[in-house]
């Protein structure tokens, strides 16, 4: 099963979309798994496909930039390729395409669908903000392609000429034909930026917390509050974990604000009387972050997922109502056991590896590609990355020196012609 990706960068004047694919697994006739990627999320096992510049900002460019290559998966998509392997022998292998791995900035893009700032909260149902909330574990991914191309032909017409919140109501969130061919479940979600969002959502819980957010008055200049709560919350990490939050929430900073040894030192940041809920809010979401950052969930584990989401998504609804509710929350609790009953699995189909590409990507822009050309420059690395990605290339990069071991006296540093103890008749 092939797992195509993007990324975007912003190191040429344009935005660069990067296409990715990882091969995560080879099964037999019988359901015999033949092949089953070790590292899903290593930036070696992701390999780059094509570079080029577009804006997903600008659904002219990105239509010309991303369609044909919809067409070209459409085309391969369940064919059968025959490659010959390095014993001479060829053999039969069936392509099987899930369009995972991508974030949902680029889901909203190519579904067709309205921005984040739209009132319609998940690219995978139809939940509103508000019923996200009031309707909590009644949701199940229900947006397909087909409907996808029918709201979106009706956006473009509009035959019964309707207005403002009729027709919103109607397009449920579609604002476009997508470029996909997809249906929007196949992407399902992605362990990284669930990650991301959640840290993001804990960090601003905190210092909201701090400022005793249940207590507003319109009096309240509410933007100094924060910003003077969140200093301190920031200083407060860096002294007691070498935590450094910039302006976006890293993956690896979430990480370290899931961890349970660092429990104890983020608390004190908070007054006496909120740690407990606090506490209590962050164990019941680290049992469920455990279950989807696996690679190989246990069986009763996806079984108890919901239930578990959910108790942790009330308990936050009762305690922090003011809290807000962002996308990939809603799609955690709601969406999170059907995504790993359909692939067995979140962390093997997360675009982490995609993700640290940019790293790279940004490194073999400004140190090996040519400056006076864009093209030349994201050919230059795109050979780069394959290079850097070659299975034969990693396997030789990880051979050690060895010393010449002696044939005559067993002793490294020499071979028998220059041995001392060689009288001729070994050359012989």
């Amino acid at each position: 099963m092939i797992s195509p990706s993007t990324s975007l960068s912003r190191e040429t004047p344009d935005h660069v979309i990067r296409s990715c694919f990882n091969v995560r697994s080879m099964v037999t006739e019988d359901g015999t798994i033949a092949y089953k990627c070790p590292e899903p999320n290593s930036i070696k096992n992701n390999r780059a496909l094509s570079n080029y510049m577009s804006d997903e900002n600008c659904k002219s460019g990105l239509a010309v930039s991303t369609i044909p290559i919809e067409l070209e998966k459409k085309w391969i998509d369940g064919k059968i390729i025959q490659v010959q392997m390095h014993d001479g022998k060829f053999r039969q292998f069936r392509i099987n395409l899930s369009d995972s791995m991508v974030d949902a900035k680029w889901a909203r893009v190519v579904d067709g669908q309205c921005g984040s700032g739209s009132d319609f909260l998940c690219t995978l149902c139809d939940a509103t903000r508000e019923t996200a909330v009031t309707k909590l574990g009644s949701h199940s991914m229900n947006r397909t392609h087909q409907q996808a191309v029918y709201l979106g032909n009706i956006a473009k017409l509009n035959p019964d000429k309707l207005k403002g919140a009729e027709l919103t109501e109607v397009l449920k969130g579609i604002k476009h034909v997508p470029l996909s061919y997809k249906d929007p479940v196949t992407r399902g979600l992605d362990t990284t930026h669930c990650n991301i969002s959640m840290g993001n959502w804990f960090y601003s819980l905190l210092y909201k917390i701090k400022a005793n957010s249940n207590q507003w008055t319109v009096a309240e200049n509410l933007k100094e509050l924060f910003t003077e709560c969140k200093a301190k919350l920031d200083r407060h990490l860096k002294s007691k974990l070498g935590l450094k939050s910039g302006l976006m929430i890293v993956g690896n900073f979430a990480r370290e604000l899931f961890k349970e040894k660092n429990e104890s030192a983020i608390k004190e940041y908070l007054d006496e009387g909120d740690r407990s809920d606090f506490c209590k809010a962050l164990g019941m979401f680290r049992e469920i972050q455990i279950i989807y950052s696996s690679t190989e969930p246990k069986a009763d584990d996806i079984a108890n997922f919901k239930t578990k989401a959910v108790n942790f998504a009330r308990f936050v609804r009762e305690t922090y109502p003011w809290a807000n509710w962002p996308n990939y929350f809603h799609k955690i609790v709601e969406h999170g056991q059907e995504v790993m009953e359909s692939y067995g699995t979140l962390a093997g189909i997360s675009g982490e590896g995609n993700e640290a590409l940019n790293k790279v990507f940004r490194k073999f822009i400004k140190d090996n590609s040519f400056k006076g050309n864009n093209d030349v420059a994201l050919e230059n690395v795109l050979v780069m990355t394959w290079l850097m990605s070659s299975p034969e290339l990693v396997r030789l990069s990880q051979c050690s020196k060895t010393l010449h071991v002696c044939s005559i006296c067993s002793q490294p540093g020499h071979n028998k012609l220059t041995c001392e103890h060689n009288t001729g008749l070994e050359n012989m």
